[in-house]
């Protein structure tokens, strides 16, 4: 069995009761979700060992977000310091024409105090693939030099980076000067393709953002995703391509944590990278169509859209 650590920030999510207006609401759903510990929980759901490192306050709150992630199955073992706070994020779900509202407090979390030292090294650079994301790092410049100590020194193991842009927290020229410090130690870089264009400044459609980031900073494997669930993979020169798969759309706030984990779990247990992104693509759909943003659906239920989708994936 493959074993995925994920480092970084879990914020509480606090969303209004069946899509209420934040301002009218009386009611509230609280859910422990960061896109480290959300991928974490996708792959432990596919049939990986998972490990979630992180840095909570030992309070409530921090108590809270263990508990959500370690009920998944996922191996929770965050440093824990007597006092300090946890990151909020209050989302608010819009239909068109109208927008999400997403509103967060993190800049304090005590996850944006994590070093390098508080972390069990040994254990991180023994998985077989080490996950990080550009959301912890632009939390502060200690969890920022963090991230990348952890890419650095996993060596033997897969490292994955996942752009994960968060304009709450930075802006698009802060967000590149902070994650390409980390490129050199990334193996695998998944991106939704709207944070490629804003944080890189690349231009195209997901087959040349991906060709264009293998060539600007020697990744393995790029992995692009739309919005829609289209997605592509680079490996070795060759795109591999997936259309999106139609569902109908209860939720996609876990969409592309779930990609990801789907993602790696599969890459990590020896698929081809075309096969990983056909499952990927499957578990990103299947995750759409359950409320929240974490990844409660069944390996036997990807495995069902999966089987669907069949080998017509595009090589080229």
């Amino acid at each position: 069995m493959s074993h995925v650590v994920a480092v970084g920030e879990t914020p509480l999510r606090i969303e209004p009761v069946g899509r209420t207006r934040f301002e009218m609401a009386d009611e509230a759903t609280l859910v422990a979700s960061g896109i480290e510990s959300d991928v974490a929980i996708a792959a432990r759901r596919m049939g990986a060992d998972a490990t979630w490192y992180s840095k909570l306050p030992a309070t409530p709150t921090g108590r809270r977000i263990s508990r959500e992630v370690r009920q998944f199955g996922v191996d929770a073992d965050p440093v824990t310091v007597a006092d300090g706070t946890v990151g909020t994020v209050v989302a608010e779900t819009g239909a068109h024409p109208r927008s999400d509202v997403t509103v967060t407090d993190r800049a304090d979390a005590a996850a944006a105090t994590l070093e390098p030292g508080e972390l069990p090294m040994d254990d991180i650079q023994a998985a077989d693939v080490v996950f990080c994301a550009g959301s912890t790092m632009a939390l502060s410049e200690t969890a920022a030099e963090t991230v990348s100590a952890v890419l650095r020194a996993t060596s033997g193991s897969t490292t994955a980076f996942d752009l994960a842009f968060e304009p709450t927290l930075t802006t698009p020229e802060q967000a590149r000067e902070t994650v390409t410090r980390t490129f050199e130690s990334v193996d695998v870089l998944t991106a939704r393709a709207a944070d490629v264009r804003r944080v890189l400044d690349e231009d195209g459609q997901p087959q040349q953002l991906a060709h264009a980031l293998a060539a600007a900073h020697d990744f393995e494997t790029v992995v692009v995703r739309r919005a829609d669930g289209e997605a592509v993979v680079w490996q070795d020169d060759v795109i591999h391509d997936r259309s999106p798969v139609e569902t109908e759309t209860v939720d996609a706030a876990g969409d592309h944590a779930a990609f990801v984990g789907a993602f790696l779990e599969r890459l990590a247990d020896g698929d081809s990278p075309d096969e990983a992104l056909a499952w990927a693509v499957a578990a990103g759909a299947v995750a759409r169509t359950v409320p929240g943003p974490l990844f409660s659906v069944t390996r036997d239920e990807v495995a069902a859209v999966r089987e669907e989708l069949g080998d017509d994936a595009t090589g080229y």
